[in-house]
């Protein structure tokens, strides 16, 4: 709504959703997003409809742009973990340090290995190459669950 006053125009009426509680939060959205947060969520978190943030994501460029790089840094991420996964052999390494007489001392050291997994193998074959390994006849698909399994047996013997 339009008011005139003294000459000049002014804007009066509900403030901008972008400008009062999304742009001030842009950070904070971006980190949501990027730990796998629904829309739902973030719109709950920042007291706001969804359908305000989807408007303002088809709407506002410098918006849009933020979550869809937050989008493609989650996505990444859960690849890296699901070839990790499906790989195995995965060494970490966990310290415990105490302070004793003003001297940190490392008190002990865990190491863990993670086995191959051949569930995930499949799901990653198959996702990265599907004309290959989607819908297999049952013939071709006993081979590659095969070769997979030698594959995991493999590596689980390392």
């Amino acid at each position: 709504m339009l008011h005139e006053s003294g000459g000049s125009v002014a804007r009066t009426g509900r403030p901008n959703a972008y400008d009062s509680v999304i742009k001030p939060n842009l950070d904070k959205i971006k980190s949501w997003r990027q730990s796998g947060e629904t829309w739902k969520q973030i719109a709950q978190r920042l007291g706001v409809a969804e359908s305000v943030l989807y408007a303002h994501k088809n709407n506002i460029t410098e918006f849009s742009d933020i979550v869809k790089k937050a989008d493609e840094e989650m996505i990444t991420d859960i690849e890296n973990k699901a070839y990790q996964a499906a790989m195995g052999g995965i060494k970490t390494t966990r310290t415990k340090q105490t302070l004793v007489n003003g001297v940190m001392t490392v008190v002990e050291i865990v190491e863990e290995y993670t086995l191959p997994n051949p569930t995930m193998m499949i799901f990653m074959l198959k996702a990265h190459k599907p004309d290959v390994y989607m819908n297999a006849e049952p013939d071709n698909n006993t081979d590659v669950v095969k070769s997979i399994e030698r594959l995991a047996d493999k590596l689980t013997r390392k």
